[in-house]
């Protein structure tokens, strides 16, 4: 935030971003630029999201869901993890990797900056990516410095003294600022080589857009059929696609989704992380269709029901159909 001698402190609720941007940790007080905004983001693309000077910074699926596993779920298996489902799109961790990745390449006028491009030539890719933003930097020494300043040694230096705070939040949990290793992947094979498999034909297509690396003999899984309860909030769901996700979904798999819905219609929708620009009534309007076409014979009572209460029959028509088949 700024403040009143012209300068920008960080807030003591965004202490985080240090482990992020080790370069906050350096410095009290900050001077930026008026002419140009930058916006840093984990979020799922958006209606909003389209512009000339989008930036995706991107990593290998496999060494990001191994370091992502490591970071949260250190205590289960490897093959557990990739596996397990993704809170907000119900899908297996390789899936909505490649979910996420297509919600930002469909926005138009992305630029694409590798991880393991950046970890090779850091100063010439920072450059390429400030003068796209209309930002000329000449001044070698503060570009090192700039690079020096965020390199994975320094972060974890900053990580451990967050952590060493006296009642700091940071305390608990794993390393955020592990390795940062590009293709760590490749030395790890033999050890997990289902896993890294699995991954490679979960994320074939975005792994050659990217001009990632693939694997001799594997071949892509099928596509997910649509674009997990994550990007429907952004766009209206043909019923084309929503039967033939519904066709490839097991009884099981159906009886999640609403269990999930209904969870989210009692609750803060804030507890699921989700974006606050993301489309309620769109999302609203897809699970709707998503339980007419489930349970065709609830068409009939889903306008005078309420959502939550049409949610809970459809559960429960699922559950007595799912014991008759068994």
């Amino acid at each position: 935030m700024k403040g009143s001698d012209g300068f920008y402190r960080l807030h003591e609720a965004e202490l985080s971003l240090k482990l992020h941007f080790p370069v906050l940790a350096e410095l009290e007080k900050f001077t930026f630029r008026e002419d140009v905004i930058v916006e840093w983001t984990h979020d799922w693309a958006t209606k909003g999201d389209h512009s000339d000077n989008i930036f995706m910074f991107v990593r290998d699926p496999r060494d990001a869901l191994f370091s992502l596993y490591k970071r949260r779920n250190a205590e289960v298996g490897f093959r557990e993890f990739i596996h397990s489902l993704d809170f907000i799109t119900l899908l297996n961790q390789a899936d909505s990797w490649v979910l996420f990745i297509e919600s930002w390449m469909s926005c138009g006028g992305v630029s694409v900056l590798r991880f393991e491009d950046f970890k090779q030539q850091p100063e010439l890719n920072l450059a390429r990516f400030l003068s796209k933003i209309g930002i000329e930097q000449s001044d070698q020494e503060r570009m090192r410095h700039a690079v020096d300043s965020s390199c994975v040694e320094n972060a974890r230096v900053v990580e451990a003294s967050c952590k060493a705070q006296a009642g700091s939040y940071f305390a608990s949990g794993s390393p955020l600022n592990r390795k940062g290793m590009p293709f760590e992947w490749k030395t790890q094979f033999r050890e997990y080589k289902s896993e890294y498999e699995f991954i490679t034909s979960s994320c074939i297509k975005p792994l050659t857009i990217l001009g990632y690396d693939l694997l001799q003999g594997v071949e892509a899984s099928p596509s997910v059929q649509l674009s997990g309860l994550g990007l429907v909030f952004n766009q209206p769901m043909p019923e084309s696609i929503m039967r033939a996700w519904i066709a490839h979904m097991c009884m099981d798999r159906k009886v999640s989704i609403l269990r999930f819905y209904k969870d989210f219609l009692e609750n803060d929708k804030t507890k699921y992380g989700f974006h606050e620009s993301w489309e309620w009534g769109i999302f609203e309007e897809n699970m709707m269709q998503f339980i007419r076409l489930v349970i065709p014979g609830l068409y009939f009572v889903s306008n005078t029901l309420s959502p939550i209460a049409l949610t809970s029959l459809a559960i429960n028509a699922l559950t007595v159909l799912r014991r008759i088949r068994f």
